[in-house]
């Protein structure tokens, strides 16, 4: 097989701020991992420039453990390298421009986008500025064993975003539906109607954090995983059970109060009674935002600086791509949690440890919001809690490097 790529830019830390990691080093390793993924040993690659950055060194480190048979169309970051000679060490051909037949199709390749009078395609890089849902797909993909990774989605049940291709669903063959998240009134009624429609036998399993031993026990029963599930059930309970003694242990004069801010202003927040946020009361915080109405969406209320201020919040959550960077520059800069560096941005690999969507993460969220607020009650390594969590739910082998990066910015900030 063919592929085509560019833009990779090892060990370019300009472009971390347009780029959803935390360092190079994270950028390098999920890009190779991703590469990886993908490509065979029997394969051929052709990268359509900038593979590195120009006044720098040919990463050979990285280049080196990418699969496949790899062709280099040089772009403006390969014409500059201190040891440009090392990139014919790890490219068959190295070239400014290239043609090449790929089945029946003509393929015109150049690092830049340009006007070729000849019947074909053109594939080119240069112009990447842009930052889309993709990014984080390509963060999380590390995260999932091979044999999930390329899955095929149908889309979502219900909600407003609703977009189920039944006929796909169908078509697949799947012997069982299984529905696992929050429960909705109208969710007996949704499941019939999926059912009839297709004719494959549908299950809807409660998960809320203090349901959530037991969804894992009922999958293991339905898929025949019991004794997988049985671990993961164990470790949910533990974790919920440790909150509510240690929360039980806190006087209310002592309850520390959240705001747990999302969106890239920080002011859609995850307000009190929300499934979004339900982790802040279980660690025996408060938090600092009372809607009138309730809302169980991802960012449900939002709310204006000047409410923040009236707040005055002790803590200060941020999910991943909120003003984190920019909060002790700005207008949240007055606040007292801010002035104390009182404000965290909450890990989010392969999923938000407290929410977006509120998954089984949000059990890992448990170990670090309290770990984070209350320290003497919450007394553990949090890097070796990671470290467990990701082996046990993800079968993942966080290293301890990798641990602390997702921690850099609140636990080990």
């Amino acid at each position: 097989m063919i592929f085509y790529t560019a833009d990779l830019h090892f060990h370019y830390e300009p472009f971390l701020p347009s780029r959803p990691f935390g360092s190079v080093e994270e950028m390098d390793r999920v890009l190779i991992a991703r590469w990886n993924a993908a490509v065979s040993e029997d394969d051929t690659v052709y990268v359509v420039g900038d593979v590195g950055y120009n006044r720098g060194l040919v990463p050979g480190d990285a280049l080196a453990r990418l699969r496949g048979h790899k062709h280099l169309i040089r772009g403006n970051h390969d014409t500059g390298f201190e040891n440009a000679g090392e990139l014919y060490r790890y490219f068959e051909t190295v070239t400014d421009f290239n043609e090449i037949d790929d089945g029946e199709v003509h393929i015109i390749l150049c690092h830049y986008p340009i006007l070729y009078r000849r019947r074909g395609y053109m594939i080119h890089g240069h112009l990447h500025q842009t930052r889309g849902p993709e990014y984080g797909m390509l963060r999380q993909m590390p995260y999932f064993p091979e044999e999930v990774r390329y899955l095929p989605t149908f889309g979502q049940f219900y909600g407003s975003k609703a977009n189920l291709n039944m006929e796909s669903l169908i078509d697949a063959r799947p012997q069982i539906i299984i529905d696992l998240g929050d429960k909705k009134d109208s969710i007996a009624d949704d499941m019939d109607r999926i059912q009839k429609q297709t004719g494959i036998p549908t299950v809807f399993i409660e998960a809320d954090l203090d349901d959530m031993a037991a969804a894992y026990r009922m999958l293991g029963d339905i898929l025949n995983r019991a004794g997988t599930a049985e671990p993961l059930a164990q470790f949910i309970e533990k974790s919920v059970t440790m909150a509510q003694e240690n929360s039980a242990k806190i006087p209310e004069s002592q309850r520390l109060s959240v705001l747990f801010g999302t969106g890239s202003t920080g002011l859609a927040c995850n307000a009190a009674g929300s499934v979004q946020a339900d982790i802040i009361d279980l660690v025996g915080a408060v938090n600092a935002i009372i809607p009138q109405e309730v809302s169980n969406r991802g960012g449900g209320t939002t709310v204006s600086l000047e409410e923040v201020y009236a707040v005055e919040p002790d803590v200060i959550l941020l999910s991943a791509g909120g003003p984190y960077d920019t909060l002790a520059q700005g207008e949240w800069a007055g606040l007292r949690a801010v002035q104390s560096g009182k404000y965290y941005e909450i890990p989010g690999l392969p999923y938000d440890w407290m929410s977006s969507p509120p998954s089984v993460n949000r059990v890992l969220g448990i170990w670090w919001l309290g770990n984070l607020l209350y320290p003497e009650l919450y007394d553990y390594d949090m890097v070796q809690v990671a470290r467990e969590y990701y082996g046990l739910f993800w079968h993942y082998d966080l290293t301890e490097e990798e641990a602390r990066q997702m921690l850099s910015r609140s636990t080990l900030k």
